[in-house]
C-alpha cells in the first residue's frame, strides 16, 4: 500500500496554465481588460469565517506570464453548453428546500463499503474516431457486450443493451472496499441518462492496482448514491503519478456531485427558497454552523442575482457533466504526465511560473512535476480546476468564457487601483465577490466573480471537502422559524369572577363609592384589601378596565403614587407638587384622561374628606366635603366655582392658583376657575 502524508494548504507552487502558449502552436497575447460598469443594485456582508479549514492563501501569478483566452463573446464555432444533468434525487431535494428543511444530507452509515466506476461503451479515441467497445475482460473473463442471441463460448459472459442506444450507455463495475482487498463483485450495464441498470453479472475480479491503491489511500465510506466514478483516459503517467491524480480524481468528482445537487436543487426551488439559501451556510452535527468559506455559494459568487446565479449554473452542470460522462464539450478530457525529455517543449516545462498542471489544448490536462509535490487539498483544487478551462457562461446575454486573468477597478467611480493578472487562490475569490465601494457599488467584480476559475475550484473543494469530511452534516442551515405568536389574551369571562375584585372587570361606583382608575368615567374598585386601581387593560386591540392592586414599582393607571419611578413604565405621578410638595399623587399617561384629578384634593383642601370629581363639566375636579356634587354644578352654571359650600370667584390669575396650592405646572386660571391646562 502507498503511503503518502497531506501537506495541508500548501499551494505555493499552484500557477494553473488553462491557457498557456503550448509547444503545439497556440500563440501568445495579454489579458484583455475590461471596463467598468454600474454597481450592483444589491449589498452584500460576506459572514466572517467561524471555523474550518480557512483554504489556500492567493498565490501572484508571475508578470511575465502570458495567456491565450477565448475572447469574450466569441466562444469557438463549435462550443456546445453542456444540458444539465438532473440528479436522480432532485425531487426530494426540492422538496426538502420547500419544507424549509436542509436540502443535502450527511449519508448515513453504509452496510457496506462499495463505490461504482464507470466506463463509456461508445467513445471518442485521441484522433476524434467514435469507437464502440464489443467486449472487455474482467479477471480473465471476456464479457461480450450484445443480445444473448450473441453466439459465446463457455469462456464468455454477454451483457444486453437491448434496444438503449450505445452512445447512452456505461459499463458500471461495482468494487467492494471492505477488508484489506479492493475487488470487483458486480459488472453492469446502464444507461448514463438515468442511471437505470440493463444488464448485470455478478463476478468477482482483482480492481486495477492504480485504482485499487487511490482508493487504499482514500479509506473512504462513500454515499450510496453517488455516482460512478468515471476516470479520464490517462497516458505518460508513471505509478505512483497514477495513483496521486486518481486519488484526487475520486474526491473531485465526489465534491463536484455535492455542488451540482445544491445548485440544481436551487434552480427547482421557488424564487424565494432560492435567493435565501444562496447566502445560507451549512451545519454541523452538533446544530452550530460551519464558516461561509466552507458553505455558501455568496461567499464565493457574492449576493443573489438571477443572471449570475444562471451563470454559476450553467458552470457546474459543464463541469458535472465533464466528471459524469468523461465528455468537454465535443471531446473526451483526458489525463497527461508529461515528463522530461521527451516532453521538453511542454509548457509544464516551458511556462514561467513553475506550474503544477494546465488545460493549454482543450481536452488535455496535463499533470506537471510540480503537481505531485502539493498536499492532497492542493491536487483535489487543481484537479477541479483544469476542467473550468475552455468554458463559457451566459452573462447578459453574452457568452464570456471562465478564465484565470481579470482586471479590476476600485472606489467609488471604479477608476482607481487597476489590478491585472491571474486572480488565484481564496483571497482573491473571495475579493471579487465580497469587494464593496464606499459608495456600495462592486465595480464589476461580482461578474469577475462568476467568471474566475479560482471561485469555482474554490468554493467546489470547501463544499465538498465539508460534506467528505463529515464536518458539514446539512445544508442549508435554514434560521430557526420564529416562535408561534402568543395567543390574544382575554379578559375574564362574565361570571368567572365577582366585578371589582382583583383581577376582575370593574365595577360601577354607585353610592358613595370613590371611581378610581384610568379605565372609564365613573369606575371602581374595592379597596378592602388594599388599594387598586380600575386600570385599562390591553387584550389586543380590545381595552377593559381591570382591578389592579397598587402595590410596589411599575404601578398601574390610576394608583396612588408618591413619585413617578413608582409609576409603570409610559405614566408619570401628577399631583405630589399640591402646595409644592409632598403630595399624593396618581399614576396617569402623559395625556391624563378628563375626567381624572390632577391634585392631591385632600391636601388641596387640608380635608380628608375631600374627593375627585370625574363628571364636573370642565372634566375631573377637586371639591371638599362642604360641597355636593350638585352644588358644584349649580356653581359652574353661575360661572362660579363651589368652596366650602359656597359660590365663588377662585382666580384672578394663574398666580391665584398657585397660592390656592394647586400644583403650578398642571393648573391655570381660566374663567375665574383653577383648571387643568393639560
Amino acid at each position: 500500500m502507498r503511503t503518502w502524508r497531506s501537506k495541508g494548504l500548501l499551494l505555493g507552487a499552484l500557477v494553473c496554465l488553462g491557457c498557456v502558449a503550448s509547444s503545439e502552436g497556440a500563440s501568445t497575447e495579454g489579458a484583455s481588460s475590461e471596463g467598468a460598469s454600474s454597481s450592483e443594485s444589491l449589498t452584500f456582508v460576506a459572514a466572517t469565517s467561524d471555523g474550518g479549514l480557512t483554504g489556500p492563501g492567493t498565490i501572484t501569478a508571475p508578470d511575465e506570464v502570458e495567456c491565450v483566452e477565448p475572447e469574450e463573446g466569441d466562444p469557438p464555432s463549435d462550443w456546445i453548453a453542456a444540458a444539465p444533468l438532473p440528479p436522480p434525487d432532485l425531487r426530494e431535494l426540492v422538496a426538502r428546500g420547500e419544507r424549509g428543511e436542509a436540502v443535502l444530507v450527511g449519508p448515513a452509515p453504509a452496510r457496506r463499503r462499495t463505490v461504482r466506476l464507470a466506463e463509456s461503451v461508445q467513445a471518442q479515441d485521441e484522433d476524434g474516431t467514435i469507437t464502440t467497445r464489443s467486449a472487455l475482460v474482467v479477471g480473465g473473463t471476456r464479457i461480450v457486450i450484445g443480445s444473448t442471441a450473441t453466439r459465446v463460448t463457455s469462456t464468455t459472459r454477454t451483457l444486453d443493451p437491448g434496444r438503449t442506444p450505445l452512445d447512452d450507455v456505461d459499463v458500471v463495475r461495482t468494487v467492494a472496499l471492505e477488508g484489506t482487498t479492493r475487488r470487483i463483485e458486480r459488472v453492469a450495464l446502464a444507461q448514463r441518462s438515468t442511471g437505470i441498470v440493463l444488464d448485470e453479472l455478478d463476478l468477482i475480479a482483482d480492481l486495477d492496482p492504480c485504482e485499487s491503491e487511490a482508493f487504499d489511500d482514500l479509506d473512504h465510506v462513500f454515499p450510496a448514491e453517488m455516482p460512478p466514478v468515471r476516470f479520464p483516459p490517462m497516458s505518460d503517467c508513471h505509478q505512483d503519478e497514477c495513483v496521486t491524480i486518481k486519488r484526487s480524481w475520486i474526491q473531485a468528482h465526489h465534491h463536484v456531485w455535492m455542488v451540482h445537487r445544491a445548485i440544481e436543487a436551487l434552480n427547482a426551488a421557488s424564487p424565494g427558497v432560492r435567493a435565501q439559501a444562496w447566502a445560507l451556510r451549512g451545519e454541523r452535527g452538533d446544530g452550530t454552523r460551519l464558516s461561509a468559506r466552507d458553505s455558501s455559494f455568496a461567499n464565493w459568487f457574492g449576493e443573489y442575482d438571477a443572471d449570475r446565479f444562471g451563470a454559476v449554473r450553467q458552470a457546474i452542470n459543464h463541469l458535472w457533466r465533464t466528471f459524469s460522462t468523461g465528455e468537454h464539450g465535443l471531446v473526451t478530457l483526458r489525463h497527461r504526465c508529461p515528463h522530461q525529455p521527451q516532453n521538453g517543449g511542454n509548457a509544464c516545462f516551458t511556462a514561467i511560473g513553475n506550474p503544477s498542471a494546465h488545460h493549454s489544448v482543450l481536452g488535455y490536462v496535463n499533470y506537471c512535476p510540480t503537481y505531485f509535490d502539493n498536499g492532497d487539498l492542493a491536487q483535489v483544487e487543481t484537479t477541479i480546476h483544469e476542467p473550468l478551462h475552455h468554458v463559457f457562461v451566459e452573462l447578459g446575454g453574452i457568452l464570456r468564457s471562465i478564465r484565470d486573468r481579470h482586471s479590476h477597478w476600485h472606489g467609488n467611480l471604479c477608476i482607481a487601483d487597476l489590478q491585472n493578472g491571474a486572480q488565484y487562490g481564496t483571497a482573491a475569490a473571495e475579493h471579487l465577490a465580497q469587494y464593496e465601494a464606499d459608495d456600495g457599488g462592486d465595480c464589476s467584480h461580482r461578474s469577475k466573480a462568476v467568471r474566475n476559475v479560482s471561485n469555482y475550484d474554490g468554493f467546489i473543494r470547501h463544499f465538498g471537502d465539508a460534506f467528505w469530511r463529515g464536518d458539514m452534516v446539512r445544508w442549508p442551515s435554514w434560521p430557526p422559524p420564529p416562535p408561534p405568536p402568543e395567543p390574544t389574551p382575554q379578559p375574564p369571562a362574565p361570571g368567572s369572577c365577582t366585578l371589582g375584585e382583583e383581577g376582575c372587570q370593574c365595577a360601577d361606583a354607585v353610592y358613595d363609592d370613590v371611581p378610581d382608575g384610568d379605565s372609564e368615567i365613573g369606575m371602581t374598585c374595592s379597596d378592602h384589601d388594599g388599594e387598586m386601581s380600575c386600570a385599562a387593560t390591553e387584550f389586543g386591540v380590545q381595552v377593559v378596565g381591570i382591578c389592579t392592586r397598587c402595590e410596589g414599582f411599575e404601578r398601574a393607571g390610576g394608583c396612588e403614587c408618591t413619585d413617578t419611578e413608582q409609576c409603570a413604565p409610559g405614566l408619570f405621578c401628577f399631583g405630589t407638587d399640591t402646595h409644592g410638595i409632598g403630595g399624593t399623587g396618581h399614576c396617569y399617561p402623559q395625556d391624563p384622561p378628563s375626567w381624572a384629578c390632577l391634585a392631591d384634593c385632600q391636601r388641596l383642601f387640608d380635608d380628608d374628606h375631600a374627593t375627585c370629581l370625574q363628571d364636573h363639566p370642565t372634566g375631573g375636579r377637586c371639591i371638599d366635603s362642604l360641597c355636593s356634587a350638585l352644588e358644584a354644578e349649580q356653581c359652574f352654571q353661575q360661572g362660579l366655582v363651589c368652596r366650602d359650600g359656597d359660590c365663588v370667584d377662585e382666580c384672578d390669575a394663574d398666580q391665584d392658583c398657585v397660592e390656592l396650592g394647586y400644583p403650578s405646572e398642571t393648573f391655570h386660571c381660566e374663567s375665574n376657575e383653577c383648571r387643568r391646562a393639560i
